[in-house]
């Protein structure tokens, strides 16, 4: 069976000319997921534009655009043979929305939210990672199964101190590990995958 990732080098490829409407619709049936919703969120975070592809993007120009209009801009300068992973790379550079990084969830233990939508969940995944509509704020709590299956609703003492040790603290009433970005900036892919290392951690030691 095809990850969500290589389903979309195989509509890449079929494609004559890679379009933004065209991606939208790709992105859409197979993740689930409205770049165009994101792009007219104003809460949504704000294109890098650090790609290669953007070398020649006007420093002034790039903070009036929209994303919709950076993403035609890269479409328009993509290589010949380039790859759906270089187009999955322009949309995170744009979008903040790593599809690669979704695409390898698939058999992870723990449910995504974020921008607004459940991006993978299981009846059967421990946790809950929510990096809500900005990127700026992440908060990590468990699932009932999680309650099912280790009899308590506290979370794991070895995913506490992983976490705390990157930032998170403890939110009693929530029952929640919540990370607040100090700059104010959206997290990085690597402080996410840091997240998702940990968690990966957690969920295996359970299942042990």
């Amino acid at each position: 069976m095809l990850t969500k990732a290589e389903q979309m080098d195989e509509r890449i490829k079929s494609e004559k000319r890679v379009t933004v409407s065209s991606v939208e619709h790709i992105v859409f049936d197979i993740f689930g997921i409205s770049l165009r919703s994101i792009a007219a969120d104003p809460k949504a975070p704000g294109a890098q534009r650090t790609h290669p592809l953007f070398k020649e993007w006007a420093g002034d120009e790039g903070g009036k655009a929209g994303k919709e209009e950076l993403l035609a801009y890269a479409f328009a300068r993509l290589p010949a043979g380039f790859s759906g992973e270089m187009v999955r790379e322009v949309i995170n550079d744009v979008y903040r929305v790593n599809l690669s990084g979704i695409s390898a969830l698939e058999a992870s233990l723990f449910s995504l939210f974020s921008k607004g939508k459940w991006v993978k969940q299981d009846e059967y995944d421990l946790f809950v990672l929510n990096t809500g509509s900005t990127d700026t704020e992440v908060t990590v709590s468990v699932t009932d199964h999680f309650i099912r299956q280790t009899g308590s609703s506290v979370l794991p003492a070895g995913l506490y101190k992983d976490l705390e040790a990157l930032g998170y603290f403890y939110v009693p009433e929530k029952n929640q590990l919540k990370y607040l970005s100090p700059s104010g900036c959206p997290v990085g892919d690597a402080f996410k995958k840091q997240t998702i290392e940990a968690l990966e951690k957690a969920g295996q030691q359970i299942q042990m």
